[in-house]
């Protein structure tokens, strides 16, 4: 684009086939130095360039030194989709990813209170930064049998293990939630949204709207949050943005 300018101006066709090639394209355009590239045509390209406009000068501190608002997302469901959403959303925001240790919060005592103690101090140094802070599980097949046989060592069910990770999860997420500058939380999975509503104390979600078909936006009604913008999603449900989307969603409230 920037060798293809001329003095008296020019046009430049640019085929696309994907989606990330929309990416690319709006990526390229905004890059040209002066901003002298117009874009034209495909309603397609709005999508990308949204998401690029609303991001322009969302830097680690808003006025006055006051940090950015950030997104904590907490991803407990293992369902290919969900991962695929929050692989998705890991490449287009600054992030930092946070994976709990399953075995110690089956195990619990000391070395999973450790654990949890750095997993904390992880998200809440990316949310302090502006930085969207992703919490979740490992989620390869092997991983999974791992946690179940652990599990059952110590007498668990797999419904009681699936229990115990999301409330380690929950556990995890609680405290960065206190963070002030909080644009809100996105919680994949039910047993995840659930856990992580009791160990707020929280009576339920008042729903507000929709971020996308299926994908509500509520309130945390009571507990040690409320007011606490939520959005929940089943861990199988969603297009490969969906992630994407509920953060650009939740950042772009006032």
């Amino acid at each position: 684009l920037a060798a293809s300018r001329q003095p008296g101006g020019s046009v430049v066709v640019v085929d696309a086939a994907t989606d990330d090639d929309l990416e690319t394209i709006a990526s390229a355009a905004g890059q040209v130095e002066g901003g002298s590239v117009l874009l034209v045509g495909s309603a397609g390209l709005a999508r990308p360039l949204a998401r690029r406009l609303a991001g322009e000068g969302r830097g680690q501190v808003g006025a006055g030194g006051a940090p950015r608002p950030s997104v904590l997302v907490a991803v407990g469901s293992v369902n290919p989709v969900s991962r695929e959403q929050l692989r998705r959303l890991a490449e287009r925001q600054e992030s930092e990813l946070v994976q709990i240790d399953v075995a110690a919060a089956l195990r619990g005592g000391p070395a999973w209170q450790e654990s949890l103690a750095e997993s904390q101090a992880r998200l809440r140094a990316a949310l302090e930064r502006g930085r969207t802070a992703l919490l979740t599980t490992p989620a390869e097949p092997g991983e999974v049998e791992a946690a179940r046989t652990a599990g059952e060592g110590q007498g668990m069910s797999a419904a009681e293990v699936a229990r115990r990770v999301a409330g380690a999860l929950a556990e995890a997420a609680a405290a960065a939630l206190e963070q002030g500058s909080l644009s809100g939380v996105v919680v994949t999975g039910g047993d995840t949204a659930r856990a992580l509503l009791d160990v707020l104390g929280a009576d339920g979600i008042d729903l507000v709207s929709e971020v996308l078909p299926g994908i509500p936006l509520g309130t945390v009604h009571g507990g040690r949050r409320p007011g606490l913008r939520i959005v929940t999603k089943a861990g199988g449900f969603g297009g490969p943005e969906a992630l994407v989307q509920a953060v650009g969603y939740l950042t772009g409230l006032p």
